[in-house]
């Protein structure tokens, strides 16, 4: 029997409890059937199986906000990314717990979404995320988590160096995992460059925060059951 659409569904929120495995085709179902779903919440979901990635990409046309994890630090599987297209998406949190920085490029070229909010979990590298900024010049706010102190030392870089990179970005949130407690984890240099990058965007943006953490970043191990069954 064929379930009847979800009309009014607007917002979903999925989340585990005690790590309990969630079906991939069963999500999916719901999201094509919530076909006005305008937000999507995943909190601490992992795993996700049997996630066929070689299917008809499911278009979402209504979908402004999807979360892979609470409004703080993306802690949920991602890879059901892979599986849709998002046309109207302005809010995105990924946690590359099993996405590939070339499979969040790749979700953003085939959607073309007029992304406004980014928010990214660890394990990037400076290039990528150059190739992720280049393709959402609407983003406005942006946050990175864990990130190293090379990263920052580039995103300034960057951002001080092309204007034309990010022009609509007005809030920055870096949260860095600090090495050395007994002394500055960043050096002198990259903050004469978060200086510098400043000065070049003073007349647009208005929220930086760089958050200095000495615990290390959660241990979480990505789990995905890979294939086409149900």
């Amino acid at each position: 029997m064929t379930p009847p659409p979800l009309p009014l569904l607007e917002t979903l929120k999925i989340r585990s409890l005690n790590g309990r495995t969630f079906s991939g085709p069963r999500i999916i179902e719901i999201l094509r059937l919530a076909a006005n779903l305008v937000q999507c919440i995943f909190d601490d979901v992992d795993p996700v199986s049997y996630i066929d990635h070689t299917a008809e990409k499911l278009v979402l046309p209504r979908l402004r906000r999807l979360m892979f994890g609470p409004d703080a630090y993306p802690d949920s599987n991602d890879n059901i990314l892979n599986s849709l297209s998002l046309p109207t998406l302005e809010a995105l949190s990924v946690s590359f717990l099993n996405l590939t920085i070339d499979d969040l490029i790749s979700l953003l070229v085939r959607s073309m979404p007029p992304l406004q909010v980014l928010i990214l979990g660890e394990g990037l590298e400076s290039f990528d995320l150059y190739r992720c900024l280049t393709l959402v010049p609407t983003i406005t706010r942006f946050e990175i988590w864990w990130s190293d102190s090379n990263i920052f030392r580039d995103l300034f870089a960057t951002l001080a160096d092309s204007p034309s990179l990010s022009p609509n970005l007005r809030s920055l949130t870096i949260y860095m995992t600090v090495h050395n407690l007994q002394g500055p984890d960043i050096s002198y240099s990259s903050w004469e460059t978060l200086i510098r990058a400043l000065s070049a965007r003073r007349t647009r943006l208005q929220v930086v925060r760089v958050v200095l953490d000495g615990s290390p970043p959660p241990q979480k191990t990505p789990r995905c059951i890979e294939g086409t069954g149900g």
